[in-house]
């Protein structure tokens, strides 16, 4: 469990660490752990340059961005983890059992969903297949079927 809440922190962090550098403001010194004093800027500013960034995607257009983002969220609540070769193949061959697939389907954005299986060579039509299957299985709508 602590080593679960570690990980998640660590990820919240970095999450937080790429929202400052696209918003182009100075990093906090407890983010950093350095002692040195960062440039200030209004606290109006910032919320500016964080408000215009919402509802945008952070780094959708670099496909290694969206293959981390996609292995890390659905292996995020789980002990046993899945490499984005692993969660590839489960797409491929319809293993719906898996939670990472429940996650996948889910929790993440749809574009999300076609980067990483384009670049990791899942057709869109097995990846429909999975997706159909998995709201058999399930009993429960699937986002990817009503695009």
């Amino acid at each position: 469990m602590l080593g679960m809440a570690n990980s998640l922190a660590t990820s919240l962090q970095r999450l937080v660490l790429r929202l400052f550098a696209e918003a182009q403001v100075p990093i906090p010194n407890c983010m950093t752990g350095t002692s040195a004093k960062a440039p200030s800027r209004s606290r109006a500013e910032f919320l500016a340059k964080v408000r215009a960034l919402q509802g945008k995607p952070l780094n959708w257009y670099d496909p290694k961005s969206v293959i981390a983002c996609v292995v890390g969220t659905v292996n995020a609540p789980y002990r046993e983890r899945l490499s984005a070769e692993e969660l590839a193949e489960a797409l491929r061959t319809g293993k719906v059992e898996l939670p990472q697939v429940e996650s996948f389907f889910l929790e993440m954005d749809l574009d999300a969903q076609r980067i990483f299986a384009a670049e990791l060579g899942v057709p869109e039509g097995a990846l429909r297949r999975t997706a159909e299957n998995y709201a058999e299985y399930s009993n429960r709508d699937v986002p990817l079927l009503d695009s």
